[in-house]
């Protein structure tokens, strides 16, 4: 209890900055939704992104939340991802009565992260396979130490994957966008038409003969030695379905998300 009091004093002293006119509207307390307590962020680049992140929330009635931190265990009991929950609890984010929204919490000190979502609308939109591709795209930036661009790609991301949820085909299994490469066919066309022409050059002289002894050496066939040679085995192969059912997997507390490193 005393780290969540913690928590509480720390980023309310941090959260000053009110929200837009129509999120005011909507019964939002004035948190505003870019916090960097670890100051990795310029000042110009963290008003570029509350302005953004205000913007989605407000078209989406879905807030997405970022903070850093320095140590997320000054903060918690548990793993990051406990602290990201207890967090959005304890704060009371979210947009609206039915509090949707989802929260990216970065610690450097290890260079953790955990996503966390929340909310009906948040999480047909942010599906397990939906989060897998958010994280993946903020990911590659992070691992750079490009704060600023995993943080715009996670909102642009965000904005993205509400949209599709908005248009009634969230990004799962099955509705993902999908695009096809022609370089997966023309690259094995063009190494199997070299190695052919290789075989094709080398059997140019071969001519087909007509009488067994032809295939005979010159100092006759040793029948003497007689030895088993294995050529070929039988396998009996069974296809197992590995594909993902979908959908999104939410816990005991209502929140659904991931965590790792970065």
């Amino acid at each position: 209890m005393r780290k969540k009091l913690i928590i509480a004093l720390l980023l309310c002293l941090c959260m000053l900055m009110p929200l837009g006119g129509s999120a005011l509207a909507a019964g939002q307390e004035a948190i505003p939704y870019v916090v960097d307590e670890a100051g990795i962020l310029s000042g110009d680049e963290e008003d570029a992104l509350e302005e953004s992140a205000s913007e989605i929330a407000d078209r989406y009635a879905c807030a997405p939340y970022i903070l850093t931190v320095d140590d997320y265990t000054r903060y918690g009991s548990g793993d990051i991802f406990d602290t990201a929950m207890d967090i959005y609890e304890y704060l009371g984010l979210g947009y609206g009565q039915g509090k949707d929204g989802l929260l990216l919490l970065l610690s450097m000190e290890d260079r953790d992260y955990a996503l966390v979502t929340y909310g009906n609308f948040t999480h047909s939109a942010f599906t397990d396979y939906g989060q897998e591709h958010l994280t993946d795209i903020f990911l590659e930036f992070f691992r750079r130490d490009d704060w600023y661009g995993g943080f715009e790609s996670y909102l642009n991301t965000s904005a993205d994957l509400m949209e599709q949820a908005v248009a009634g085909k969230p990004y799962d299994i099955g509705s993902a966008p999908k695009g096809f490469n022609f370089l997966i066919i023309l690259i094995p066309l063009v190494i199997a038409s070299v190695v052919c022409g290789i075989f094709a050059f080398q059997m140019k002289n071969a001519r087909l003969s007509t009488e067994a002894r032809d295939y005979v050496p010159g100092d006759g066939v040793n029948m003497r030695i007689v030895q088993d040679t294995f050529t070929h085995r039988s396998v009996m192969r069974q296809r197992i379905n590995t594909q993902k059912s979908g959908g999104t997997s939410i816990n005991s507390r209502g929140f659904s998300g991931r965590s790792g490193k970065f």
